[in-house]
């Protein structure tokens, strides 16, 4: 295989054997430099650490294998690879920037002018949903990834778009007194929005969306339209969590320094401080309960105790359903013909809302379609005839209730 600068898709059959990007290396030993030499950068102390953890992480995301699986093999690695640039890369390496160099840009009225516009938080916002939003039209990414500069140009996008992102929550040039904690809370829940509605409809969808993905050499016989799912699932829940995790950083750092405040100041803003408190329990709970729901067994579906079997998945009438360990394959059914007649398979309905991960919808070969959980097809066994019924666990050592 000729060498390459940067990663992208090539065509050739995934190998686990190492491959050499120069261009990559270059990158980042020009980002590390200024955590390495001393002076005259400033950057001591936990300001080099950040922008370290930065830099390892913009690394790990661009070069063999992540970058080279998410460039031309796997959309479920080009998923990871947006997230680790964007929202863990970008604010480590605007956490490790030396207040010396914040300073002296503060003390120029012509860059604090331009950051002022490019930094505005409906700004940034709107240009790194923009980016987001571009980078995954299939037409785009079907034309940017299997060149590098085109590949290139979107790694870079994708880290001046987190850079743009998270500058008004991290750095305190320019000065926004409008933009207090609460108010940048809600500005990462506006933000992490779109990326949750990108993995929505690639998990939704069900087609490959990128003809470069699906056409593209199978890594570990892992099909494209679950690699698809995987992708989706990793922009949707993990985007999440993310966001989350950053919003608590922000208000807890908050509601820290208003009760460091409110005690300096005596006891005429105790009040507060008693406010904070019954904030961050509230807080704790709201995001609880977040994570609570996404462990919810999604609709249709419901859950019923069986006996000894315990929690088993059934239909929203209460009729068990079972799986196939001949279903080998994810998200597809083996169960065909007389198999199909004996147990029928857990068909979509009319009225039925969209499913939620883990339950999503497969197409079977004969063009019908079926629930399946966590990537394995459902069914019925026809001599279940009572909601309770769970008659066919066991039978023959290949069916099994399924359970959450």
């Amino acid at each position: 295989m000729p060498l390459q600068w940067w990663c992208s898709a090539t065509g050739f059959a995934w190998s686990w054997s190492w491959r050499a990007y120069p261009g990559v290396w270059i990158v980042i030993l020009l980002l590390t430099l200024p955590a390495l030499v001393r002076r005259p950068t400033g950057m001591t102390g936990q300001r080099r650490v950040w922008w370290l953890l930065g830099c390892s992480t913009l690394w790990a995301a661009l070069d063999w294998p992540l970058g080279t699986l998410g460039a031309g093999y796997l959309l479920s690695a080009h998923a990871l690879q947006f997230l680790l640039i964007v929202y863990v890369a970008a604010p480590l390496l605007l956490c490790g920037l030396p207040s010396v160099w914040v300073g002296a840009v503060g003390r120029r009225p012509a860059i604090v002018g331009v950051l002022r516009f490019t930094t505005h938080p409906v700004v940034a916002g709107a240009v790194c949903a923009a980016v987001l939003v571009v980078s995954h039209i299939p037409s785009v990414l079907d034309t940017l990834r299997p060149t590098q500069l085109g590949s290139f140009a979107l790694d870079i996008a994708w880290l001046l778009a987190g850079l743009l992102l998270w500058w008004p929550v991290i750095v305190a040039v320019p000065e926004r007194p409008w933009f207090p904690a609460p108010v940048k809370i809600l500005y990462l829940f506006l933000t992490g929005l779109p990326c949750v509605g990108v993995g929505i409809v690639l998990t939704l969808t069900d087609f490959p969306l990128f003809g470069l993905y699906e056409l593209a050499p199978r890594v570990e016989s892992i099909p494209a339209r679950i690699d698809q799912q995987v992708a989706g699932m990793t922009m949707w829940v993990v985007a999440h969590l993310m966001t989350f995790a950053a919003i608590s950083v922000v208000f807890f750092h908050w509601a820290r320094s208003t009760e460091a405040a409110s005690t300096t100041s005596g006891n005429g803003d105790a009040q507060m401080t008693a406010t904070t408190r019954i904030l961050t329990i509230v807080f704790a709970l709201v995001l609880g309960s977040t994570f609570v729901a996404a462990d919810e067994i999604p609709a249709p579906l419901r859950h019923a105790k069986a006996g000894q079997l315990g929690e088993v998945l059934t239909d929203a009438r209460g009729m068990t359903l079972y799986v196939f360990t001949n279903d080998t394959e994810p998200g597809k059914s083996a169960c065909v013909g007389s198999c199909a007649s004996n147990w029928p398979p857990f068909r979509p309905s009319a009225g039925d809302p969209v499913p939620k991960p883990p339950l999503t919808i497969i197409t079977r070969d004969d063009g019908g379609t079926q629930y399946a959980y966590k990537g394995k097809p459902l069914y019925f066994w026809k001599n279940d005839k009572t909601p309770g019924d769970a008659k066919g666990h066991k039978f023959a050592d290949r069916w099994f209730v399924a359970q959450p």
